[in-house]
């Protein structure tokens, strides 16, 4: 379970689509949780829940406490960028924010140049989703032996920080004349396209890979062959989920993402609530169940 804040939907409005990628084959359900009633209900869902995931800076402190009190096996991973504590808690960031209070962004780039932001992926993804989900299978396992929960602190700028060897210069290995040796092959390279290397690296057992814009990648054999992206009938293509177990792989088609509150009904309904409440619930817009995917109550 997920608590993330969504726009509240417009009366009358009957389809609200989910634009974040990362919500596909999930489900989805819509609570207002400026009122009462709402808090309540995600209180009742959190009590049968394993994971929690609350990636907002600003969700009072003693909520995990509250949760931790309905469930005691619980585990809360607070998911945030600058952590629980601290001048910087409450205040807004982005990814390079991150990496740069952290130190990472200043390794990254040639020496003399500016650096080089890697884009979303060093402290949302590395450093924020992996190492967040890393942090909840450590509390899982740790609960088998104790029976408890816990809460999770994952924040980007720690786990950024965590994930840079830190060596200086002089630990790392040298090349004699370097500044040489890189102008000679460059000066090699020079002499093929991309494609031509690619060839006449195929058969070589070398650490040799080309830079592949996104759609090249989709399109490349050995990422065909391992399935490492999902293609629709539309033709719309993404990353397929990683990592794959022997098992439970996870989905094998690109499925549509969830409409906003498309599941509602449902989920509300396997977790206890009855009709009746249910109704209530949906008539006070204590929750919102998308009209294009509502059943009859």
């Amino acid at each position: 379970m997920a608590l993330k804040g969504v726009k509240t939907p417009q009366k009358g409005s009957s389809t609200v689509y989910s634009l974040d990628t990362m919500s596909r084959g999930k489900k989805s359900v819509s609570v207002d949780l400026k009122q009462p009633e709402g808090v309540n209900l995600v209180r009742k869902l959190c009590s049968r829940a394993d994971v929690v995931i609350e990636p907002s800076r600003k969700v009072s402190h003693c909520v995990p406490d509250k949760l931790l009190a309905d469930n005691s096996q619980l585990i809360y991973a607070r998911l945030t960028g600058f952590g629980q504590k601290g001048p910087l808690s409450m205040k807004a960031g982005h990814d390079i924010n991150y990496i740069a209070i952290s130190g990472v962004l200043s390794q990254l780039g040639r020496k003399h140049e500016n650096p080089y932001p890697p884009i979303n992926l060093l402290a949302d993804f590395a450093g924020g989703g992996l190492m967040c989900a890393l942090g909840m299978a450590m509390a899982l396992y740790e609960r088998t032996n104790s029976g408890e929960g816990q809460v999770i602190d994952a924040n980007m700028v720690n786990d950024s920080a965590y994930m840079c060897l830190g060596l200086s210069e002089d630990e790392m290995p040298q090349f004699t004349e370097s500044a040489i040796m890189e102008e000679r092959f460059k000066e090699i390279f020079l002499t093929k396209t991309r494609d031509e290397w690619t060839q006449v690296f195929e058969n070589l057992d070398a650490c040799y890979a080309p830079i592949l814009e996104m759609d090249e990648a989709q399109a490349h054999d050995h990422n065909k062959e391992t399935e490492i992206f999902l293609t629709n009938a539309q033709g719309k293509t993404e990353p397929a989920p990683a990592p794959k177990l022997s098992r439970t792989p996870g989905v094998r088609t690109l499925e549509n993402r969830p409409l906003v509150g498309e599941h509602t009904e449902s989920v509300l309904t396997e977790n206890g609530i009855s009709k009746q409440d249910l109704e209530h619930l949906l008539k006070a817009g204590v929750v919102f169940q998308n009209a294009n995917s509502a059943s009859k109550l």
